[in-house]
Formats: structure tokens, C-alpha cells, sequence
């Protein structure tokens, strides 16, 4: 009996989650400008790991596109040697993370203990602060939140970011212990509300609906990826093998996009794979002026 009620209690749990994650997709409001937008920052983030001076001195006529690059990353606050900046980043990051998971649970309580109730009619500002958390987090500021999470979790010396802290010692544990937490949230939410963003109707007016493809995934891993690499690396013989990496994998994932079905919207589609493959090209010139360097 006590089985039949917890394999009765899990089916619920299943169902109440599809539900809520099914009303997240269809209370999303895509807009084609702020979905381009959107595309054209995260070259932007992306880009900044191929011409970032940690990696390789840029000529003056480069310096332009670094500076500007630079403005519009994290790293533009995490470098100014002060440990306020970096822990509040952290605390923003977590904070917001675990207020996610709490609506989020919360709502999936409320529907399995009243299940006659009107669903997000009875919550209307928990599910637009979920919809909107879930597009942020999975999208415009998953790179930035991974490199929150890693410059915690690997403390380097050298790097300016963390002031008078001291790494591994007293309080810092602490740090990285939300570090690991927020990193285990940030990626599950992630990976699920990616899984669950497809839309399969063909006359669908969604700007960025697409069949269920693992291009976006693929995306996600390379932004765990390269801060990840970027701070093992930092400032060392082996920091330039980065920009090598990152060249492979890019192809890797732009070739796929070509090969895998077109988004329902063909001038968004067209759109990102031509920022894309402007990225791999800045990527490439990078590797090319490095090779030719050495």
C-alpha cells in the first residue's frame, strides 16, 4: 500500500512539473528584436574568450574591439581588486538562484495539494518571475553566472578579484560551498527549461521556436566550458591551448547547427548562424595571429 501511494505520489510530482514547465513555455513572450539582441550578447560574451589579453596581446588595431568587448563583461567587475565586488556577485547569483527554486517548489506544492485550483491564475507574479528568471538564467546571463560560480570555486592568486581574501582558509569555504550549490542550480535549471524551450508547431509566431535539437545544449556546455578552462589556465604557458580548444568546439557545434533542422522563424535562424559563424571567423583570426606568433 505504502508503495502504490508513493509511486502514486511521484506520478503527481511528474505531472504537476510538466505542467508548470508547459505553462512557462506558452506564457513566453518572444519579441524578434530582443531575441536578436539577445544572440548578439552572447557573441558577444563568447567572443571576449577568444581576444581576451589573458590569452593573447592584441596589435593596436585590435585594441578597439578588446576594450569594447571588455566593457560588457563580467570580468569588468570581478577584476577591480576588491572582494565586495566578487561576493556580492556570488550572493546575487545564489540568492536569486534559490529564490527561483523555492517559487518554483512552491508552485508545484500548491498545485498537488489543491488540485482543483486555478493553477497560475492564483500565482500570476510567481510565473512571469519564473519565465523571465528561466529565459535570463538559461540564456543572456549563463556565462556570466558560471563565471561568478568558478572564480569562487577556483580561487587564483594572481587575479585581482579577490582582493584580501584569503583562498581556502576560515570563512572562504563558505564561498565556495554556495558556489558549488548555486552552480548545481544554475546548471539543472538550465539544462531543463533549454529541454522544455522547443516549439514544434511549424506555423508557430514564437521567435526562436525550433524542433527539440541538442544545439542549445551544446551552447550551454560551451559556456560552462570555457571560464572553467580560462581560470585553469590563467596567465600560464598552457592559458593560449584555450583559444585552440575553443576554436574545435565552436566548429563543432556551428556544423551541427548547420546539419540539424531550420528554426520555424528562417530570418532569426539566418540571423544566429550568421553571428556564429562571425564568431568562429574572429575565432579563427585569433588562432591564426597566435600560430603565426609563436
Amino acid at each position: 500500500m505504502k508503495r502504490f501511494s508513493d509511486i502514486n505520489l511521484q506520478s503527481t510530482l511528474k505531472q504537476k512539473t510538466y505542467t508548470l514547465l508547459y505553462e512557462l513555455w506558452r506564457l513566453r513572450k518572444d519579441n524578434n528584436i530582443i531575441y536578436r539582441f539577445i544572440i548578439l550578447v552572447e557573441a558577444c560574451q563568447l567572443c571576449w574568450f577568444s581576444i581576451s589579453p589573458k590569452f593573447i596581446h592584441n596589435p593596436s588595431a585590435m585594441q578597439w574591439l578588446e576594450k569594447a568587448l571588455h566593457a560588457i563583461q563580467i570580468d569588468n567587475a570581478l577584476d577591480k581588486n576588491n572582494e565586495k565586488g566578487l561576493l556580492s556577485l556570488l550572493d546575487l547569483a545564489f540568492g536569486w538562484q534559490m529564490l527561483y527554486v523555492l517559487i518554483f517548489g512552491f508552485c508545484i506544492v500548491y498545485r498537488i495539494s489543491k488540485p482543483n485550483s486555478e493553477g497560475s491564475r492564483g500565482q500570476p507574479m510567481m510565473i512571469k518571475f519564473l519565465n523571465f528568471s528561466s529565459m535570463l538564467i538559461s540564456y543572456l546571463l549563463a556565462l556570466p553566472i558560471f563565471q561568478i560560480y568558478f572564480t569562487v570555486m577556483i580561487c587564483v592568486k594572481e587575479r585581482e578579484a579577490y582582493g584580501d581574501l584569503v583562498c581556502y582558509q576560515g570563512i572562504y569555504f563558505l564561498h565556495v560551498v554556495l558556489a558549488f550549490l548555486g552552480m548545481i542550480m544554475h546548471i539543472i535549471i538550465s539544462v531543463t527549461f533549454l529541454l522544455f524551450h522547443s516549439d514544434l508547431n511549424p506555423f508557430s509566431n514564437s521567435a526562436g521556436a525550433s524542433p527539440q535539437n541538442r544545439h542549445k545544449l551544446y551552447r550551454l556546455f560551451i559556456k560552462f566550458l570555457l571560464p572553467l578552462m580560462a581560470l585553469l589556465t590563467y596567465k600560464n604557458k598552457s592559458m593560449n591551448i584555450v583559444v585552440y580548444f575553443y576554436a574545435v568546439l565552436w566548429l563543432i557545434v556551428l556544423v551541427y547547427r548547420w546539419r540539424q533542422t531550420p528554426d520555424v522563424n528562417r530570418m532569426n535562424y539566418f540571423f544566429t548562424v550568421g553571428v556564429d559563424t562571425l564568431t568562429l571567423w574572429l575565432i579563427i583570426y585569433e588562432l591564426v595571429r597566435l600560430v603565426s606568433v609563436i
